[in-house]
C-alpha cells in the first residue's frame, strides 16, 4: 500500500474513533436541575432539599404559576421553548410579593430570550471587549478566570467566619447585565457588577450568573455559602422553570400539530422546488443540430490529400495545361514554348512533375 493511502486509512480510523466518542458522549442542559453535568443545577436542587426548603421541578408556563408565593428560579440558558416569554405573568409574581432569581449565561451570546426578561427588569446588556488578541494569553487568561468579591453592604452577611470573598470563581464572561452598583451583591475585575439583589414592586429580584451555583461550583465553601445565603434571603419554595429546559407535555395553548404541518408543507415546496429543477435540467432546450467536425491539420496536409485525390483521378494534362496557363498570367514575362505545352500535354504523373519544375526554374531566372 503506498504511504497515501496508509494516511488516508489512519484519518478515516481518526474519524470513526471521534464519531463514536461524540455519539456515546452524554449532552446535558446547563442551568437544569435534572442535569448531572458541570454546568447543571441538580446540586442546588438537592442542597436545598436537604436543608428543608421543599424545592420544586416546575413543568408548566411561567403563568401557569404566577399567583403562587415563593421564589421563580428562571436559569439560561434555555433548551426549549425559547420564543414563549410571559412578562406579564412575571411582574405579577413581583407584585403578589413573589421573589425571581435569573440566572444568566454569560459565557454564551445573550439569546433573545435572556434579553427580553432581562429589559422587562429594566436591564440592559453590555458586551465586554476581549481581554487579548494573543491566543497563548488568551488561553491563560481563560484557565484563570475571574476571582469575585462581595459587596460591602454584605461582605458581613452573606458568608461565614472563616471564608474568603474572593473565592468565588467566575470564567470570564462574554457580556454583562447592566446592573447598577447600589444593588451590587458581586463585584469582579475593575469594580464590574457581576451579581445584584434588589426589591422590586413587592418583591425581590436577584441576578447572578448561572455558573455560580453550577454543580462544578457548589463543591467550594464560597459558592456554597452563596447558595446558603441566597436560601435565608428569598421565600421558600424555590420553583426551578424546568419547562423551557425540555421537561412537561404540550399544553392545550400549544399547537404541535400545527407546527408538524408547516414542517410537513416546507418539505413539500423544497420536493416541488427539486423536481421543477430536475425537469428544467432534463428538458432540451431546443431544438437538436448535428455538431460540424473541427477541421484538424496542417497546410502541407492538406495539399498532400488533396494532390492525391487528382492523382487517382487521372487530372495530370489538366493541371500541367492550367500550370502553364497561372504562370503566364503571373509573369508576362515567362513564356512557355512548344516543347513544355507538349510535355503538359502528354498527360501522365511524371510529366507533371517535369511541367512543374521547369515553371519553378524559369520563375528564377
Amino acid at each position: 500500500m503506498k504511504r497515501g493511502a496508509w494516511w488516508l486509512v489512519a484519518l478515516l480510523g481518526a474519524g470513526v474513533v471521534a464519531g463514536l466518542m461524540l455519539a456515546s458522549r452524554r449532552l446535558d442542559a446547563p442551568s437544569s436541575t435534572l442535569s448531572r453535568g458541570a454546568t447543571g443545577w441538580i446540586a442546588t436542587r438537592l442542597y436545598l432539599q436537604k436543608r428543608g426548603a421543599a424545592p420544586v421541578v416546575s413543568d408548566r408556563p411561567f403563568d401557569a404559576d404566577a399567583e403562587e408565593s415563593g421564589t421563580w428560579v428562571v436559569a439560561f440558558p434555555w433548551q426549549d421553548h425559547a420564543f414563549e416569554i410571559h412578562h406579564e405573568a412575571l411582574l405579577a409574581h413581583l407584585g403578589a410579593g413573589g421573589d425571581v432569581v435569573v440566572a444568566y449565561g454569560a459565557e454564551l451570546v445573550p439569546s433573545p430570550a435572556e434579553v427580553a426578561v432581562l429589559q422587562e427588569l429594566e436591564i440592559e446588556v453590555d458586551t465586554l471587549p476581549a481581554s487579548t488578541l494573543s491566543p497563548w494569553r488568551w488561553r491563560v487568561d481563560r484557565a484563570k478566570g475571574w476571582s469575585l468579591r462581595l459587596a460591602p453592604r454584605w461582605q458581613r452577611a452573606a458568608l461565614p467566619p472563616g471564608e474568603v470573598s474572593d473565592a468565588l470563581r467566575l470564567r470570564p464572561p462574554r457580556w454583562l447585565p447592566q446592573l447598577r452598583r447600589e444593588d451590587a451583591l458581586l463585584l469582579g475585575p475593575g469594580g464590574a457588577v457581576v451579581a445584584a439583589a434588589w426589591r422590586e414592586r413587592r418583591g425581590r429580584v436577584v441576578v447572578l450568573p448561572a455558573e455560580l451555583l453550577a454543580n462544578a461550583r457548589l463543591g467550594e465553601p464560597a459558592h456554597a455559602a452563596l447558595l446558603e445565603t441566597l436560601h435565608g434571603w428569598l421565600d421558600a419554595p424555590w420553583r426551578f422553570d424546568e419547562y423551557h429546559h425540555g421537561l412537561g407535555v404540550p399544553t392545550a395553548r400549544e399547537t404541535p400539530t400545527a407546527v408538524r404541518r408547516g414542517l410537513d408543507l416546507l418539505l413539500l415546496q423544497l420536493l416541488l422546488v427539486y423536481l421543477m429543477a430536475a425537469l428544467a435540467l432534463g428538458r432540451r432546450l431546443g431544438p437538436a443540430w448535428r455538431e460540424t467536425p473541427p477541421l484538424a491539420g496542417s497546410a502541407g496536409g492538406f495539399l498532400l490529400r488533396l494532390g492525391t485525390l487528382h492523382h487517382r483521378l487521372g487530372h495530370h494534362g489538366d493541371g500541367g495545361a492550367l500550370l502553364l496557363r497561372r504562370a503566364s498570367e503571373l509573369d508576362r514575362r515567362l513564356a512557355p514554348d512548344a516543347s513544355l505545352r507538349a510535355l503538359a500535354e502528354r498527360g501522365d504523373a511524371a510529366a507533371l512533375v517535369e511541367v512543374g519544375q521547369s515553371v519553378a526554374r524559369l520563375q528564377r531566372r
